[in-house]
């Protein structure tokens, strides 16, 4: 039977090398860390779950779901990077490693592939996450006005409140929504995508 692989350590290994109560240590941020001592490529491995068709990252990660990982050299650099190197070598100058399978926790070489700035726009837009090639703003999810997993108004409540008359107070009572966000429905700060109700030409 195979040994925890921390040193003076003897009971039997449960997984990523280490004994049932130093596997726990290393997953729950322990002063001791299961890390200690491996190279950064021993560490991306230590971090790498490999039970699915994606292999996910279990260690740090970003806001946007990144793998993260301080390495030998000293600064931190994202997993899926190191990943790629890796199994490729250096990654060109200028060049992102984008993913395939768009799983940001993925770290499988096999899903990752090399391309630039305007490849990964290209890609979001391919994907339904960004329709803003060549430009400076960030990606986000961008289904909009009733799609959008947040909406609480559908578009024709949208339209309705638009062409609405009242006070804003009495229009929000109407819908079920504040007086905010009716003030920015009618101002165009939110739900822009829908256009504003078109003025009656039969009316003098």
């Amino acid at each position: 039977m195979t040994e925890c692989t921390r040193k003076g350590c003897d009971r039997p290994a449960a997984a990523k090398g280490l004994c049932r109560r130093h596997y726990y240590q290393a997953r729950n941020g322990s002063k001791e860390r299961g890390t200690v001592g491996m190279s950064t490529s021993e560490r991306v491995q230590f971090y790498t779950d490999k039970s699915g068709e994606c292999w996910v990252w279990t260690g740090a990660k970003n806001l946007q779901g990144y793998g993260k990982l301080k390495t030998d050299e000293g600064p931190i650099k994202a997993a899926h990077r190191l990943a790629w190197e890796i199994a490729n070598g250096p990654i060109p100058e200028g060049r992102l490693v984008l993913h395939r399978c768009d799983n940001p926790s993925c770290v499988r070489p096999e899903h990752l592939f090399l391309g630039t700035y305007v490849d990964n726009h290209q890609d979001m837009i391919q994907k339904g996450r960004s329709p803003h090639i060549g430009t400076d703003r960030p990606p986000r999810n961008y289904a909009r006005g009733e799609k959008h997993p947040y909406a609480k108004l559908s578009d024709a409540q949208v339209e309705e409140i638009k062409a609405a008359s009242g006070t804003q107070r009495e229009i929000a009572a109407r819908f079920g929504v504040t007086q905010g966000t009716v003030s920015s429905i009618r101002s165009g700060k939110n739900r822009r995508c829908v256009p504003p109700p078109q003025p009656d030409k039969g009316r003098i």
